[in-house]
């Protein structure tokens, strides 16, 4: 992780990373100087996403001449990269039968609180609806492994993704991308590899475009020293849903994972819940190196714990975490299922509590089901090693593979366990046993698991978690929720909203007296968190282009709603026939209204 390196004649020559960090600084600057419209991003049509203009508009920025999208199918969404620190299962934190030995000195981390935190981590973080101060604290709070997304075909995804720097090693001053692992109908701008696309730099934001047209599940990394930032953790699943429209032969189910376009005709792939699993490796001396300015040799990575999204055993059985209004991540504790066949879970307020050791650590692994439900298991390989998990006792149907449907032709068997490589994904089916119990599912390479201090439990730090199976469950209510637990607000990716540029317009024409002519006056109205920037008007039978060399600029007044007045003919022209003007304005966000005509 050299910063520099130096040519036999001593002159200084830029590494890989110098290297993308300038090629990322380059081209912030040209997007920033070529009018890319920026807006806010709405929450619920309530809080901004920032203070200050962030991303591209999603519901109304684009100039007058693009492709419209139905304004009900654009969402959003917002990441922010940083660092930070996460938990893997010791026993200092769990007692020498349920928590792996120490490694000294790697593991726990002498930087970190041993009893809660203890490994070093980069990371993506879901702040979407936060407003600007809010992002800004969550640097140096992490999120291990990063959040979980989704979409759906038809859809139109803007995703932001702030780099807010590294609390920890403010000498690293990285760019961050987002690179979504698989997507097919991608173009170079938004594919997230800094060489060919924006790396995003410190203090800075870029909004990338996704119109997904292939359902199935998909992996996102970041791609700036992707080898070093993927393994610290900034590494996610992103899934695609079918169009509504597309989901027919549903049967007695309300869900689907592939539609008739991706090659499900019959409806093979239905199901009742989905829980999405990402796996991967942590080699503790690797993060114990960054956070102490250690060079690490990436090509001799050695594994010591293996974890399920972001998570190793036992940790894998605990409840999600959620997000307070200020954007801080806390823990929930399970209180089994009550009587209502709903989840008990009860959110501990105090981050700094040793109960609260996982809330960097938010996703659970834990599967419930109910008697006889057919259950999807999207699962992800996004570390170094092939990995094989084993459901004892269940038959399993691969029917997705790599996003792609898996057809009944290519000779699919129902089977007990799944081989899946780096960089793959499977979209695994299987029917609840009818009886209600506990049936747990694990990798079977019974060398990846560090085992506990003891000696007591050797799945302590592995892959495994367990299937839970009741008579009487509530309904799943999000993709990884237990029964009747919520979505909370901004988890996913949300509708746009931006209320724009409304101009109102009166036409005056004044025949008699010494001021005879042509005028137009009336107000413009932008939104709460933006100011009129431009407003211009001309004399055309249709509106041009926004841009336009035609439009003449108005001058107004007020601070919202903005009043103008301009006269756009003189006396001598007063007694002909009606001519036909057009006004444009655009706010502060980059956001032009609709082109408005008036006749005088």
């Amino acid at each position: 992780m050299n910063e520099l390196t130096t040519t036999p004649d001593n002159l200084p020559v830029f590494d890989r990373r110098k290297f993308l960090a300038l090629g990322g600084t380059t081209a912030a600057f040209l997007l920033g100087t070529g009018g890319i419209a920026k807006a806010y991003i709405m929450l619920n049509g309530s809080t901004p996403r920032s203070q200050a203009p962030v991303g591209l508009d999603p519901a109304t920025g684009r100039e007058i001449t693009a492709e419209a999208w139905p304004a009900n199918r654009i969402y959003t969404y917002a990441l922010a990269g940083t660092d930070g620190w996460a938990s893997m299962p010791s026993s200092d934190a769990l007692g020498p039968n349920h928590g792996a030995a120490a490694m000294d000195p790697y593991f726990p981390d002498p930087l970190a609180d041993a009893a809660n935190k203890n490994l070093y981590i980069f990371s993506f973080n879901n702040v979407t609806g936060l407003d600007r101060t809010q992002v800004a604290a969550r640097k140096g709070h992490s999120q291990f492994c990063a959040p979980l997304i989704y979409s759906t075909v038809g859809d139109e995804l803007w995703l932001t993704l702030t780099n807010l720097g590294l609390q920890l090693r403010p000498d690293l001053v990285d760019g961050h991308t987002f690179h979504w692992h698989g997507f097919r109908n991608a173009i170079p701008f938004y594919d997230g590899v800094p060489e060919s696309s924006i790396a995003v730099t410190i203090g800075n934001d870029f909004t990338y475009v996704f119109r997904p047209h292939d359902s199935g599940t998909y992996m996102y990394h970041c791609h700036f020293e992707d080898v070093e930032h993927v393994t610290m953790g900034m590494q996610g699943i992103v899934f695609v849903k079918p169009d509504p429209a597309d989901r027919v032969n549903l049967g007695l189910y309300t869900q689907k994972a592939y539609g008739v376009a991706d090659g499900d005709a019959l409806g093979e792939s239905v199901y009742d819940r989905e829980f999405a699993i990402l796996l991967g490796e942590v080699d503790a001396r690797a993060h114990f190196n960054d956070a102490h300015i250690q060079a690490t040799d990436w090509s001799d990575f050695h594994a010591n714990f293996w974890t399920m999204n972001g998570r190793s055993y036992p940790d894998t059985l605990q409840p999600n975490g959620v997000r307070d209004a200020n954007g801080q991540l806390l823990v929930q504790t399970d209180g089994g299922v009550g009587t209502d066949g709903k989840s008990v879970l009860t959110t501990v307020s105090n981050p700094d509590l040793p109960e609260s050791r996982l809330f960097s650590n938010p996703l659970s692994s834990l599967v419930q089901a109910k008697v006889g439900e057919r259950i999807l298991i999207r699962l992800v390989n996004l570390g170094f090693q092939n990995q094989t998990i084993e459901f004892p006792g269940l038959e399993i149907d691969v029917l997705g593979r790599d996003a792609r449907f898996v057809p009944d032709s290519a000779q699919r068997t129902k089977t007990d366990s799944v081989q899946i490589g780096p960089g793959e994904s499977r979209d695994i089916f299987f029917k609840a046993p009818d009886a209600a119990g506990t049936y747990p599912f694990y990798n079977r390479g019974l060398a990846k698991y560090a085992g506990s201090a003891d000696g007591s439990d050797n799945w302590v730090g592995g892959q495994r978690s367990e299937i839970r199976v009741y008579d009487t469950l509530a309904p799943q209510l999000k993709p990884n929720g237990w029964s009747g637990e919520s979505a909370w607000a901004g988890e996913f990716p949300v509708v746009a909203q931006h209320t724009g540029v409304t101009i109102s317009a009166t036409a005056i024409r004044v025949t008699k007296g010494p001021n005879t002519g042509r005028f137009i006056s009336g107000t413009v109205t932008t939104d709460t968190q933006a100011f009129l920037s431009d407003i211009w008007y001309v004399r055309a039978t249709n509106a041009p282009l926004a841009g336009n060399a035609s439009w003449i600029q108005v001058p107004f007044t007020g601070s919202g709603p903005y009043a103008f007045s301009v006269e756009v003919a003189r006396a001598g022209n007063n007694a002909n026939p009606k001519k036909t003007y057009w006004l444009l304005a655009r706010d502060s966000a980059g956001v032009y209204s609709s082109p408005i005509q008036v006749q005088i």
